[in-house]
């Protein structure tokens, strides 16, 4: 730094220091010669305040001058208007140790609460100013002063600490609000009509309060705190510091006067004081606490009306429903994207039941999951189920829900996120016939077979059922002498007889090879017999194109009778073994199974 910046930068530092002890003097000077009732201490002293609300707000290096200035300004009102120059140094020098002692329990209780923003800087602010610093200077003072003229201890030490914590309380809230700016950023930033608003406040608060103190006849000491509550909560910390110092300073103006309910107190001029103190404490810690509860309010408040706007647009630009939900299952709340999704107003569906819309067959399986999702708030459920509108089916839904909790913890309803799942359905659908044809005949194949079979005896149907087994006779050779193509047509020409040969509720399959399936639905092995002799004997009859020439094939079965309950494995094995023995028979025929 060149030395012309510096000098302005110590100059600057200087004129502060300056300022601050000019008015520590004249307000120490002011309290000293007004409130020494009864020959010792000060009863009210709010010059620390001054002191404790710069070391609160400045930086710590530079606390030295700020202490130094007012110590000699302490001395000066001391020697001219206190104790005498005997008392003047050791007092000036609690003085200003109680001020610097405050601001660092303060900056060490909470290191950014110069603001007092929150409950936590306040409740900081009233341990280090209204606690800590006053009660423990407060044996010093009153050891100064009992020793300079001679006056009890104990009265001092009470006159002093109430005078101390008092001061500290009611006017240093608003020392730092002003040194911080916060008061003329308040002053700038209000809109006109809140500015106007506040000074009617405050007007009429000053009117209550004086029309208060200046009457000595009713104890009407509690309507100023109606208008000093409003200034609170229309102005925040703002309001709540220039209430208590409006309050403080008519009422310590109207009381050393002999005027205002605090004359109605029986006993003397030093009682009276402490009475004063005590009303201006209690508003106090009226007003500060309600202001800093007051600006947490309004932070949560602005933090929810942040997060509801985010969450609104979430809400609009996502695809998926959001539905939240009542324990009984009503809707309390469906987002806009329902509108898009289901076709109906969101607005209109609000108070109905979710399962008004479900699928029949999906009703049971989705109450059970909202069951567990209530049970289990801990856990995100998922469920999948079709949603039928105005009659219609209108597809497959996918819905992720958790259950809601209320103030208590206890469980209030559910959140459901809901998507559109029918083109994966459908996909799924598709790949699951895919996965159970077989691609050249185009009917199912094994896996299809044996779902079909195990699905028939687990249900316990009671109804005759037949299982046929059915295998092209010397299909090798057919492959062998006209190739694979030939081949192919061949097991083509056999699935189209099959297929012509059952009943549409018949299921046919093509198991591997040259080997074919048919599960006969309500026919017993009589009945049963009839359809595969209907089918073998079209196959031979039929003439197929091998190229230039054309061929004929032959098919052998074997059948066995399905049981009401039973093992698939068993059913094929029996029949297979029957097609084992038409094979060995001569091919080209059918055999019953012995037993299943």
């Amino acid at each position: 730094m060149s030395a012309g910046p510096f000098r302005m930068a110590v100059a600057s530092r200087a004129l502060v220091a300056c300022a601050l002890a000019v008015a520590y003097f004249a307000v120490a000077a002011l309290t000293v010669r007004h409130t020494r009732f009864e020959g010792g201490v000060a009863f009210i002293w709010a010059a620390g305040s001054l002191l404790f609300g710069a070391l609160v707000v400045a930086d710590r290096r530079r606390w030295p001058e700020l202490v130094a200035a007012c110590a000699l300004a302490s001395f000066a009102a001391t020697w001219k208007y206190g104790l005498g120059p005997a008392a003047a140094g050791p007092l000036a020098l609690v003085n200003v140790l109680e001020s610097a002692l405050a601001a660092w329990t303060m900056r060490r209780i909470c290191p950014d609460c110069g603001d007092l923003k929150s409950l936590a800087e306040i409740g900081a602010f009233l341990a280090a100013a209204g606690l800590v610093a006053p009660g423990a200077t407060a044996f010093a003072g009153a050891a100064v002063a009992s020793m300079a003229v001679g006056v009890p201890y104990w009265p001092n030490w009470q006159a002093w600490y109430a005078g101390h914590a008092l001061g500290s309380m009611a006017f240093a809230p608003l020392v730092m609000l002003v040194l911080r700016g916060d008061f003329a950023g308040w002053v700038r930033s209000a809109a006109a009509r809140l500015r106007l608003e506040a000074a009617v406040i405050l007007l009429v608060l000053a009117a209550v309060t004086a029309a208060v103190f200046a009457q000595t006849r009713l104890p009407l000491l509690f309507l100023p705190f109606l208008p000093m509550m409003v200034a609170v909560f229309r102005m925040g910390r703002i309001g709540a510091t220039m209430s208590l110092l409006i309050l403080a300073a008519l009422g310590i103006a109207f009381t050393v006067r002999g005027l205002g309910p605090v004359a109605l107190v029986q006993g003397g001029d030093g009682l009276r004081a402490q009475f004063l103190q005590f009303y201006l404490a209690v508003a106090v810690l009226m007003a500060l606490p309600a202001a800093g509860e007051l600006k947490q309010r309004k932070r949560t408040i602005q933090r929810l009306e942040e997060r509801s706007a985010l969450h609104r647009l979430i809400l609009d630009r996502t695809g998926d429903v959001i539905l939240t939900l009542e324990l009984d299952g009503s809707i309390r709340f469906v987002s806009a994207s329902a509108r898009q999704v289901f076709g109906v107003d969101p607005d209109a569906v609000v108070g109905g039941v979710a399962g008004d819309v479900l699928h029949p067959d999906d009703v049971a399986r989705v109450e059970a999951a909202y069951r567990e999702t209530l049970t289990h708030p801990e856990r995100t459920f998922t469920f999948e189920y079709r949603v039928v509108i105005g009659g219609r089916e209108i597809g497959w839904f996918e819905t992720h829900s958790r259950a809601t909790l209320d103030a208590q913890g206890r469980v209030s309803g559910a959140v459901c996120v809901i998507r559109d799942v029918s083109h994966r359905k459908e996909a799924e659908r598709r790949w699951a016939l895919v996965a159970m044809t077989d691609p050249l005949t185009g009917l199912p194949n094994r896996r299809a077979l044996d779902e079909a079979l195990a699905d028939r005896l687990s249900a316990g149907d009671a109804r005759p059922a037949t299982l046929a087994l059915f295998d092209l006779d010397r299909f090798k050779s057919v492959n062998d002498r006209h190739g694979h193509a030939v081949g192919d047509e061949v097991l083509r020409a056999f699935a189209d007889v099959l297929r012509a040969g059952v009943r549409d509720r018949d299921l046919v399959a093509r198991i591997g090879g040259e080997e074919f399936a048919a599960l006969i639905d309500g026919a017993d092995l009589d009945a049963a017999r009839g359809v595969c002799e209907r089918v073998r004997a079209r196959l031979a009859d039929l003439e197929i194109a091998a190229g230039a020439s054309r061929l004929r094939v032959t098919v052998s079965a074997g059948m066995a009778p399905l049981p009401p309950r039973g093992s698939a494995s068993e059913v094929m094995a029996s029949a297979d073994a029957a097609l084992y023995r038409a094979k060995a028979e001569g091919r080209n025929r059918l055999a019953f199974a012995a037993q299943v």
